[in-house]
């Protein structure tokens, strides 16, 4: 399962910066670098559901493309660093607390069809997506939103911390101080939408990106530039095909130029075309304790388990397109940690052993359920759970459920292991450490609570120098897996090839690519 708190904040002035400790920077190789500019990219995918924003699952890299390549939001990401830069907005600043911005529109910005974008169109886009409630992943980010409750409550439609100062310029007031704001905005899921078109029922299909919907039919789309737009293809044909291995199939016969690796053309793809377009995806899985049920109120029970699995083990259950991972923040996140775990992950049957007898003298440990969703991998994962901590005496019971009761029982505070997945939506640390483990986010699943990571959260999204955020958040990601919270199994990996054709082809964490490099040669 791969999912998608508000008070005030702390004004205290931040400890002074460390030299980074973790890794710098997501700085992603470019596939095929050389100058040019031209050609048609065509992408062999499995037809997306939907093309519109606030309705794309983040996670499915064929919507968020597309999405992507068909609306543009307020930022973009800058692969090589990790910050937002400027897309529609060609400015944004905010006031010394880090709680009021401005985002100011570049002037000219149309719709395809030549009309203006408006800050009213950017309200409305934001709103859209909040308004879809728990149906969206990216929808609850924006919490931190002035108005996000009431809207969520339904006492109100629209989100009273989104402000129109004039065509050209929004506002958003935030419930507290949050740094992050420009990079979150990034999102595919808030690609700006024509207020006009989706509130006049006419079919208009007006779009914000570079590009224009030329042609579309059941099988294929064709994008073309946009005059002016900075891209340097000449166009994009988004292709689809009703299996990966049908995409895959039109890859190696040149009908496209660009396909996700099925995963049974893992091994094939990468002695075939190797691994230069595979990429970090920015979302993770784990399995996680429920700190509110009473067999996991001591942390040394929880550090006992955690020393008795094998993490190398438990990832190699899962398919391709995952690696293990031993961090919260998973790989290509700016200001990750290589390993957060230290002592806690490493394996230790015997020091396992040794906790388990002196919390139980007589032997008989509590026993353990994993709850899993049917129809995927977790359930080796779990059987893999079961295998090692059974070594160690710990009695494992694998509850696998279908995935609706797994949404509400994963969630509810009854299960007791359980497995999770989780998308960050945006390259920053906060995404997965405020999100996951502050004690008022409804994303926080395990119940953990603990004021002093709440006052480090909220210090670091009320801090703007980027390197002083991160040694926040690293120091925070160590305490919370000294704390034994989780279980950190995989990081999501993007696999991709690309034909030698595709020049300056260049991922984003998201899934999606800078549209503003790549070109295809003749």
């Amino acid at each position: 399962m791969l999912a998608a708190g508000a008070a005030g904040c702390s004004h205290d002035d931040p400890p002074a910066a460390k030299a980074p400790t973790g890794t710098p920077p997501a700085n992603p190789a470019v596939v095929n670098q050389e100058e040019g500019a031209g050609g048609t990219l065509r992408l062999g995918v499995v037809a997306p559901d939907t093309i519109d924003p606030a309705q794309i699952v983040p996670t499915d890299p064929a919507e968020a493309i597309t999405a992507d390549l068909l609306f543009d939001g307020l930022t973009t990401i800058d692969p090589q660093t990790g910050e937002a830069i400027p897309a529609l907005a060609e400015a944004w600043d905010a006031d010394e607390k880090l709680e009021h911005f401005r985002f100011h529109l570049r002037p000219g910005a149309t719709f395809s069809d030549g009309s203006p974008i408006t800050a009213t169109d950017v309200k409305y886009s934001l709103e859209r997506v909040v308004l879809r409630g728990k149906l969206s992943l990216a929808g609850p980010r924006l919490d931190i939103v002035a108005g996000f409750k009431e809207v969520q409550a339904g006492t109100a439609t629209e989100l009273s911390g989104l402000v129109v100062r004039d065509d050209r310029t929004l506002q958003i007031d935030l419930v507290e101080a949050y740094a992050g704001l420009p990079e979150l905005l990034a999102s595919p899921s808030f690609g700006v939408v024509s207020k006009r078109a989706f509130t006049s029922g006419l079919p208009l299909v007006l779009l914000s990106g570079p590009f224009t919907l030329a042609s579309r039919d059941a099988t294929k789309a064709r994008l073309e530039r946009r005059p002016g737009a900075e891209a340097k293809l000449d166009a994009v044909e988004i292709i689809h095909y009703t299996s990966d291995t049908g995409a895959w199939d039109a890859f190696r016969s040149g009908e496209v130029n660009w396909v996700l690796v099925p995963p049974t053309k893992h091994d094939e793809a990468v002695a075939t075309y190797g691994e230069a377009a595979f990429t970090p995806l920015g979302a993770t899985s784990f399995i996680a304790f429920n700190l509110v049920n009473p067999k996991f109120v001591d942390p040394r029970f929880r550090r006992a388990i955690l020393l008795a699995l094998d993490r190398d083990k438990l990832a190699a259950a899962v398919p391709t397109g995952r690696v293990a991972q031993r961090a919260i923040v998973p790989p290509g996140v700016p200001g990750a940690l290589a390993e957060s775990c230290g002592t806690p992950c490493r394996t230790d049957v015997e020091e396992a052993r040794k906790i388990l007898t002196s919390l139980y003298p007589n032997g008989v440990y509590p026993s353990v359920q994993v709850a899993v969703p049917e129809g995927g991998p977790e359930k080796l994962v779990a059987d893999e759970v079961l295998r090692e901590l059974a070594e160690v005496g710990i009695p494992v019971v694998v509850a696998v459920k279908t995935f609706d009761e797994y949404r509400s029982y994963s969630t509810s505070g009854q299960q007791e292991l359980f497995w999770y997945g989780w998308a960050g939506l945006f390259p920053d640390p906060d995404a997965y450490l405020g999100r996951l483990f502050l004690t008022a986010s409804k994303d926080n699943v395990t119940g953990y609570h603990s004021e002093d990571v709440d006052t480090t959260i909220r210090q670091a999204r009320a801090e703007r120098e980027r390197t002083v955020r991160w040694s926040l958040y690293r120091d925070l990601e160590r305490k919370l897996m000294d704390d034994a919270v989780i279980i950190p199994v995989s990081a999501y990996r993007l696999e991709a090839v690309v034909s030698a054709k595709v020049r300056n082809f260049r991922w984003r964490l998201d899934g999606t690519f800078v549209t503003t490099d790549v070109w295809v040669k003749p």
